[in-house]
């Protein structure tokens, strides 16, 4: 899997955005316990069929960007399947809910490297 300084810099990257990760829940703990203890008597009420609306257009919504981001890349001159590219988007995505937007961007270029196309389309493509 290529060079071993590669593989350190995302492992020290990994548990940089880990314990950064840790460290925002570890000082926000006492004003999430407040929070819970003043919603603990509001009258919740679920309402299953808004919940699904709401995951099926969730769910729509990623998959027409990761149609758009596809065809710009294709645009961009890489032959990139759409399945391949519907991968490559979702599972870049995950990297929103770590800080910054780094793990998207990096993410899509290195999955664009590693199938044989122009990182670099994928990087200005996203961005």
């Amino acid at each position: 899997m290529g060079r071993p300084w590669l593989r350190a810099a995302a492992l020290i990257f990994l548990l940089a955005a880990f314990a950064f990760l840790a460290a925002s829940l570890a000082g926000g703990w006492g004003r999430l316990l407040e929070l819970r203890e003043r919603v603990r008597d509001y009258p919740w009420r679920l309402a299953p069929e808004w919940l699904a609306a709401a995951v099926l257009l969730g769910v729509a919504a990623l998959l027409v960007t990761g149609a758009a981001w596809t065809r710009l890349v294709r645009r961009a001159g890489q032959p990139i399947p759409y399945s391949e590219g519907a991968v490559a988007w979702l599972g870049s995505n995950l990297g929103r809910y770590i800080p910054g937007k780094i793990w998207q961007l990096s993410g899509l270029a290195a999955y664009a490297r590693g199938r044989g196309h122009s990182g670099a389309a994928a990087l200005s493509t996203t961005i």
